[in-house]
């Protein structure tokens, strides 16, 4: 099946962004060039996460960002997303879905969301085991 250009996600993706935008900061000029305030930089989070890191977490949030990335722009890329998730149960196993998901993202709304969904991936992700040795 022939892939949508990744033009149609990245025109996605910013009316997305601009609909998202509350209305005071529509208000204080951000996005026309005559912006007043400072706005947070990527990486700062206002919703810092706080929960415990756990691999259902982890598989939530990659659902929820291939939803929103793929399902519409590429849902032939958004299944196999879904099915390489829903066969990830181990950490091991689920590293090179992010990894390739995370990529993706590079490839259709740029380095910095990329990025921030690279460092939430991080947060949730649990730390692998450490390894014991024998003596």
């Amino acid at each position: 099946a022939p892939r949508r250009p990744v033009a149609c996600c990245s025109q996605a993706f910013r009316n997305l962004t601009a609909l998202a935008l509350p209305a005071a900061v529509r208000a204080s000029g951000y996005g026309t060039g005559d912006a007043t305030t400072t706005l947070p930089q990527p990486g700062d989070h206002a919703d810092q996460f706080e929960g415990k890191r756990s691999l259902a977490t982890t598989r939530m949030f990659l659902f929820d960002i291939c939803e929103r990335m793929f399902a519409r722009c590429n849902p032939e890329m958004a299944e196999l997303f879904r099915e390489a998730l829903r066969n990830a149960k181990h950490r091991d196993t689920m590293l090179p879905v992010s990894r390739d998901m995370i990529g993706e993202i590079e490839t259709v709304a740029g380095h910095e969301r990329a990025d921030s969904s690279s460092e939430r991936l991080a947060v949730l992700l649990p730390v692998s085991a450490p390894e014991s040795t024998a003596t």
